[in-house]
């Protein structure tokens, strides 16, 4: 009896945990698709104008690699947090690869972001372009993995 009590207290204390993991990260991802999907599509409008002779304006890639900075920085806070309560005893956390792949794909595409920075603001370099197009294939290897673990995650 003391055994079924002890194991429904560790049951019911340890659900709300899991269920604020999962709404957490389910947060996660949907800024996470938001900020990838303005970043992909404001590198494609730079580079078509590029294409087309005209700079862009640095200031809006400024502030979008911002916004991932700041997703990638709480993203970090999470996971490592996650992982010292894992080391601390409590189970591992499902949804660490999913952050570990979020984290790598933030990089990656704030990378990118950076590197079309640099070129416009007077770097016209192709090194810089060559390093932009590394970063955006490492930012879809890595969005892979998320959209991986997203699926892994959501599933009923």
């Amino acid at each position: 009896m003391r055994i079924a009590l002890i194991v429904l207290l560790i049951l019911t204390i340890c659900s709300p945990v899991a269920a604020g993991s999962k709404g957490k990260l389910a947060g996660f991802f949907a800024d996470y698709d938001d900020m990838t999907t303005r970043a992909s599509e404001r590198l494609s409008e730079v580079e078509e104008a590029r294409k087309d002779g005209y700079s862009s304006d640095p200031r809006s890639l400024m502030d979008l690699g911002k916004e991932i900075l700041d997703a990638l920085r709480e993203v970090t806070q999470y996971y490592y947090a996650q992982g010292k309560q894992t080391r601390i005893g409590a189970s591992a956390q499902p949804d660490q690869r999913a952050l570990l792949a979020m984290m790598e794909s933030y990089k990656a595409i704030g990378g990118a972001l950076n590197a079309e920075t640099t070129y416009q603001t007077g770097a016209k370099s192709k090194f810089i372009l060559l390093v932009r197009a590394k970063y955006e294939d490492l930012f879809r290897f890595a969005d892979e993995e998320v959209r991986a673990a997203k699926k892994e995650n959501t599933a009923p």
